[in-house]
């Protein structure tokens, strides 16, 4: 079963895949695109927020479709992020209007989306903003902390999996950390092997 952990920065995504990987050790776990390019080079310019272009844009969106071509249907994986991400990101710049994005682009990425959700996922496991569980933003100094940012692109997010046919079922993930586990442990069938304290 292939399945990508998407949603808004700062939700607590790379911690929920690094939980996935003791909760279900038979996994294999993909990390997010932009942490595994600048891993294998760290001068590697991506432009965030307000300046994100489709440079940019494009190379996240290439790192994860090949990661996602690269495993087979029947495979168990979690992906931090999935074919929808870069969309509610562009979408956002976009709206700015500080950089090279347009609607045709924005709609490749829409169709993108479409494609790789029916050809290589099983399901999204979607980590909204919830008013009842909120977690702090973290300023890491390559995130933009622009106010408001997060919250307008959890709304593309929403709006995106309320609106696009992507073929597979959105699972909401929501609560503690131990929460989110048991959540992906009954739509799995599969009993965790540890939950997070």
């Amino acid at each position: 079963m292939r399945l990508a952990i998407s949603g808004t920065h700062s939700m607590g995504k790379t911690t929920l895949l690094s939980d996935c990987s003791k909760a279900f050790p038979d996994f294999t776990c993909e990390t997010e695109a932009y942490r595994s390019l600048r891993s294998f080079n760290p001068n590697l310019f991506i432009s965030l927020g307000r300046q994100a272009d489709k440079r940019s844009m494009w190379i996240l969106q290439g790192n994860l479709m090949g990661k996602l071509v690269n495993h087979r249907k029947g495979d168990k994986v979690f992906f931090d992020r999935g074919p929808v991400d870069m969309l509610p990101y562009s979408l956002y710049a976009w709206e700015e209007k500080q950089t090279d994005l347009h609607e045709e682009f924005l709609e490749s990425l829409r169709d993108i989306a479409r494609i790789y959700c029916r050809e290589f996922l099983e399901a999204i496991l979607f980590v909204p903003i919830q008013e009842d569980y909120l977690i702090e933003f973290e300023d890491d100094g390559v995130r933009p902390t622009d106010d408001g940012y997060r919250e307008r692109v959890d709304a593309h997010f929403k709006n995106a999996y309320k609106t696009l046919d992507l073929g597979i079922p959105i699972i909401e993930i929501q609560g503690t950390r131990a929460e989110r586990i048991a959540t992906i442990g009954k739509y799995i069938g599969c009993q965790p092997a540890v939950l997070p304290r």
